[in-house]
């Protein structure tokens, strides 16, 4: 019996129990592929019930603001993911009216959607013959065969596309494609993998050559920008401003304090000379109260060090660039995790009494 095989087999006996497996729902197997991007599945679990509780089909998303769309997203991060599955939805419901895609080419078309995830919901649910090439499934064929390939190589990805598009002509596409996931994710590990209880370790080459953990190939990372962000609280009463980023980012659509970008993380006096400030709160009479130790958030592409000046101001002037909060709405608010963190060091005495 072939490797494949072996794990195919294995797979039906060892397969994780998940809520958006033994269905071939499209819109659940999109969205569990959607919040499992980045994510491991343990975190992303309860993320994935809770979008279904609230969103239980792709009409009920689409009709969604996006603010509550993010709401549901709070502290999964990636934000963008929560964006592109919304604007893909409305797309399914005006643009396909209210008909899912069923073929790999039709899902690429849509917001959000790349190849992996396109061959996913292809497979699992409509059950196209088109591999899924994830990083697990990389890893896993790069150990076993010692792919001579950097990671994210087109060589590497259309030589196992290519090796599993055969497969499939006598295996079913989706579960063909799920355990060679789930073994990845399960067994072939990336810094522990589980090599003395490897069902191929006979026919792993990297394990012959005592060569696992250098597999797949990878370039050497590229040391990340490093970003300081000075926001600033003001409140009034109950109230502090906040406003909706609205920038093409990660954060966009969240609300977050305003924000003083700096080469460095600034004092209280040299913050209050910048021109933004100025621009924004010189004809405000504010009461300077404390300033938080600096916070170290770290994104997938960049390093941001991010603290917060905290003013009181006397009164609740109308602001066109922001707008005034509740503040005990905050905790109910779509945020970044990091504003969250900032949010939680402040002293309860001081800003939310």
């Amino acid at each position: 019996m072939d490797s494949v095989k072996k794990i195919y087999n294995w797979y039906l006996k060892n397969k994780r129990e998940l809520p958006f497996r033994n269905t071939q729902n499209p819109y659940y197997i999109w969205v569990s592929e959607i919040i499992m991007q980045q994510t491991r599945i343990e975190q992303g679990l309860p993320y994935y019930k809770k979008f279904i509780q609230t969103f239980p089909t792709v009409e009920s998303l689409a009709n969604a603001t996006l603010e509550e769309v993010l709401l549901v997203w709070k502290g999964l991060g990636y934000y963008r993911r929560a964006i592109h599955i919304h604007e893909a939805a409305n797309e399914i419901m005006y643009t396909y009216h209210g008909v899912f895609p069923k073929t790999y080419q039709e899902w690429l078309n849509l917001k959000g959607i790349g190849k992996y995830t396109a061959a996913a919901i292809a497979s699992f649910a409509f059950g196209e013959k088109t591999p899924v090439v994830d990083g697990n499934v990389i890893r896993l064929f790069s150990r076993w065969m010692m792919l001579p390939y950097e990671k994210t190589s087109p060589i590497l990805y259309n030589t196992i596309f290519t090796y599993l598009k055969v497969k499939m002509k006598t295996m079913e596409p989706g579960i063909l494609n799920q355990s060679m996931m789930e073994y990845g994710a399960l067994v072939c590990t990336p810094a522990t993998p589980a090599c003395i209880n490897c069902i191929i370790r006979k026919d792993c080459k990297a394990l012959k050559n005592n060569t696992v953990l250098q597999y797949p190939i990878t370039n050497p990372k590229k040391s990340s920008p490093v970003l300081h962000y000075n926001y600033v609280f003001i409140k009034q009463g109950n109230y502090c401003l906040m406003c909706k980023r609205s920038a093409d980012d990660i954060w966009k659509g969240l609300y977050e304090f305003p924000l003083i970008p700096a080469d460095i993380l600034l004092n209280v006096d040299t913050l209050q000379q910048t021109d933004l400030f100025i621009q924004w709160f010189g004809n405000v009479e504010l009461h300077f109260l404390y300033q938080t130790k600096p916070v170290k958030h770290v994104l997938s592409h960049r390093i941001i060090y991010a603290q917060l000046f905290v003013f009181e101001s006397r009164l609740k002037k109308k602001s066109s660039t922001f707008e005034w909060i509740p503040i005990d709405e905050i905790d109910k608010m779509p945020i970044p995790r990091l504003i969250e963190k900032l949010y939680n060091k402040i002293s309860n005495s001081n800003v939310k009494k």
